[in-house]
């Protein structure tokens, strides 16, 4: 496909652009310790009963769909911002020291003896504070990437180096996390401690990234004269934004489609290796790697990618692509013992490489839907706008986390995280010695039905299948803004405000 020049728009400055981007990796850190590690770490350790455990999962999903009902609050509440600063640099402050805050008191908070009920409750609430405080930073940094350039080249790249660094930092995580947890590279014997100190190191990289994109980046006044600046907003505008763009509805449900499909198998896929290959985090943290490797690469040949099959044909290829590496995940999971775990472990490359690209897809076409917005009702509303990307993911990740919590409960896999956690905290109180800890946790592992990891690969598989087929058929058919869609729509906004500009 011949790639069409945007020669209207100014590229963005190099210092701005990696500042940007290398901001999204303590982020990223950050999340994934908590969206991809809280259940887990409650489950691994502290002892719930199956009441405690699905009271726990309600209160988590009706926060999850709180928080993002309130995200298009918090974009709102951006675009009415104005400090010498800017308007999103204040919220990427105050929300990246006060999350890192909320973190460190969650999980620290197995040291503090509290168990039951009192648990339950306080995990709870812990909840409510870091999607509150966390809310602020997301909105404010991802609401900050269409204002930085309209230019469609530095976009796709900028969008591109983002997601794949704030990748990295998630990935860096992911294998960090279950080596230094479980097995015999454990920090201090006892996943209690090693939790602890993971957050820790992990705030400081939070802390330490998104100083650097306060500080290293140039927010760029991208707004319409006349209306943007002057206009008052509300809440009924919030809304009405929202209802009157199609691009940006459209692209949202599909979002919401994908961030659940997405998540299904690495949310399960931490207690799937322990219980089927054994108790030990390098296995875990292996497949991380080829799995987040499958994920940087197609960050990088996106660029080249999209100028030579364009989006529209990418969407297919992109989906076909991983349904196809669920597939060999389903059938590798009959070969055992280790060659079998490998070969698992292979099947993400495919999984990954086409989920990934799709992502990437999606980021383009809400970034995109900001001067769809323009072109149509003459305003940006950026903060509006991209509030809807993590609104959407944390839909997403509420329906995720059912789906999760729900399939533990029916194929009692409780049961099996009650005694490791019992295990790892009697090694923290020093009645178990670390030598036993293995060799009592394998004991248990040995008792689990074959069935029952059957069942639970079946749930990993067949349930992302179904909702990536969904959605790209509706991306297809109702998200229409294409490589030359848009370099029109640009063309035409800088010939509006030439016009503008000539008459005053």
């Amino acid at each position: 496909m011949t790639q069409i020049q945007n020669t209207v728009a100014e590229p963005i400055d190099k210092r701005s652009k990696w500042s940007y981007c290398f901001g999204g990796v303590g982020r990223d850190m950050s999340y994934q310790l908590f969206n991809g590690w809280l259940f887990t770490f409650i489950l691994l350790t502290n002892k719930i009963t199956l009441q405690q455990q699905l009271t726990l999962t309600a209160l988590f999903i009706a926060a999850k769909i709180w928080d993002g009902v309130n995200d298009p609050i918090m974009g709102f509440i951006i675009e009415r911002t104005r400090t010498r600063f800017g308007k999103f640099k204040p919220w990427i402050l105050i929300g990246v020291l006060t999350n890192s805050a909320v973190l460190m008191v969650i999980y620290t908070s197995s040291m503090y003896g509290l168990t039951g009920w009192s648990y339950v409750a306080f995990i709870a609430c812990m909840y409510l504070l870091w999607d509150f405080t966390y809310t602020m930073n997301d909105i404010g940094y991802w609401s900050m990437l269409p204002a930085l350039t309209s230019n469609d080249n530095d976009r796709n790249s900028l969008t591109s180096w983002a997601n794949l660094l704030a990748g990295a930092g998630g990935g860096a995580a992911s294998i960090a996390i279950p080596f230094f947890t479980a097995g015999e590279f454990t920090i201090g014997g006892s996943n209690i401690i090693a939790f602890a100190v993971i957050a820790a190191i992990i705030c400081l990289f939070f802390i330490g990234c998104q100083l650097l994109t306060f500080f290293g980046v140039k927010e760029k006044n991208l707004a319409v004269k006349g209306i943007d600046d002057e206009e008052k907003m509300s809440l009924r505008k919030v809304v009405n934004i929202i209802k009157s763009n199609d691009q940006l509805r459209w692209t949202a449900i599909v979002m919401l489609i994908y961030n659940t499909a997405s998540g299904v198998l690495s949310s399960f896929m931490t207690i799937y290796v322990y219980i089927t290959y054994g108790y030990e985090g390098s296995l875990v943290t292996i497949f991380t790697v080829v799995y987040g490797i499958m994920g940087a690469v197609p960050m990088l040949l996106f660029p080249y990618l999209s100028r030579t099959w364009g989006r529209r044909k990418m969407i297919w290829i992109c989906i076909l692509t991983a349904i196809a590496g669920y597939a060999l995940f389903f059938l590798m999971g009959f070969i055992s013992g280790t060659k079998g775990f490998y070969l698992l472990a292979a099947c993400g490359v495919l999984i990954n490489f086409g989920q990934v690209l799709f992502y990437n897809i999606l980021t383009i076409n809400i970034s995109n839907s900001v001067e769809y917005n323009e072109w149509k009702f003459g305003t940006r509303n950026e903060g509006i706008i991209f509030s809807l990307r993590p609104l959407m993911a944390k839909f997403g990740s509420a329906l995720q986390f059912g789906i999760l919590s729900v399939t533990y409960a029916a194929l009692n896999i409780t049961k099996v995280t009650n005694y490791i956690s019992e295990v790892e905290n009697g090694v923290f109180q020093g009645i178990y010695q670390e030598s036993e800890k293995a060799t009592l946790i394998a004991a248990e592992l040995k008792t689990v039905d074959p069935s029952v990891m059957l069942s639970l690969r079946c749930v990993m598989v067949f349930l992302p299948i179904v909702f990536l087929l969904l959605a790209v058929f509706v991306c297809s058919k109702k998200c229409t803004i294409d490589e030359k869609k848009y370099n029109q729509i640009v063309r035409e906004l800088a010939e509006r405000k030439q016009a503008a500009e000539s008459q005053e």
